[in-house]
């Protein structure tokens, strides 16, 4: 039964993560800043692909662990869409 709730979450934070990347897409369309987007996804975004994670980081598979890294890449993309020089900031946070 595990297992079932592990998922559950895990295409929970997925797709709530996701509808806050368009959002962080509106905001880039809309002139923002690299530096307040930055900051958006710092604390819009990453807590929910970080919640409860210290129970759940040991239970979740390698396809679950590409899909939460898929959502860190796309949001590295929309902040910094060149050559992603300043990606490593994100990361160091």
């Amino acid at each position: 039964m595990t297992g079932v709730v592990f998922i559950y979450h895990g295409t929970m934070c997925k797709a709530k993560a996701s509808k806050r990347l368009y959002f962080l897409k509106q905001l880039k369309r809309a002139g923002v800043p690299p530096q307040q987007l930055l900051y958006f996804y710092a604390t819009v975004i990453r807590p929910v692909l970080e919640y409860c994670a210290p129970v759940w980081h040991y239970a979740i598979t390698r396809s679950q662990t590409e899909q939460l890294e898929s959502i860190q890449n796309r949001a590295i993309h929309i902040i910094y869409p060149f050559d992603n020089v300043y990606a490593p900031k994100i990361y160091n946070r």
